[in-house]
């Protein structure tokens, strides 16, 4: 999931979306996007 764009996640499979090029080519890393996968996840019950 983007950091800053909740509308903007990748399950990982299939092509690799243009947006993670771009957020890693501007320094941001694969924890980031990890993290914020984690954080924003809806939690089971």
């Amino acid at each position: 999931m983007h950091p800053a764009n909740r509308n903007m996640a990748w399950s990982g499979e299939g092509l690799q979306p243009e947006w993670i090029d771009a957020y890693l080519a501007q320094g941001g890393s694969w924890i980031a996007l990890r993290n914020t996968a984690e954080k924003l996840a809806p939690r089971k019950r």
